[in-house]
């Protein structure tokens, strides 16, 4: 058997409702449904937003086996906050080594 297929879902944070809408609804509905014996699949958010649906959904995800990752804390204010979210989640993606980043965001 081949090895399963990396896939990273990239979005702006998981506070769907909030601060997100339905880009990362439809990534996180896209991980949820790929079959996990074609595809290891991990969601990335540039932002963390620290409140209660994205704890909800960053657990729901966990729990069924995609895990997680965040770029930096969302300060609305502090505009290094861009270039720090953009550098973890470049370090991330170098880690896991996706075959497709999948971007559901500008």
């Amino acid at each position: 058997m081949s090895r399963r297929i990396r896939v990273v879902q990239f979005v702006s944070g998981l506070a769907v409702g909030e601060y997100n809408g339905g880009g990362e609804m439809f990534a996180i509905r896209l991980a949820q449904a790929l079959d996990p014996q074609r595809f290891d699949v991990a969601v990335c958010a540039m932002w963390a937003y620290d409140s209660r649906i994205e704890r909800d959904w960053q657990r729901t995800l966990v729990e069924q086996g995609v895990p997680t990752y965040f770029g930096t804390h969302y300060r609305a204010k502090f505009r290094l906050d861009f270039e720090m979210a953009f550098a973890t989640s470049y370090r991330l993606f170098r880690k896991l080594r996706p075959d497709i980043l999948n971007t559901h965001t500008e």
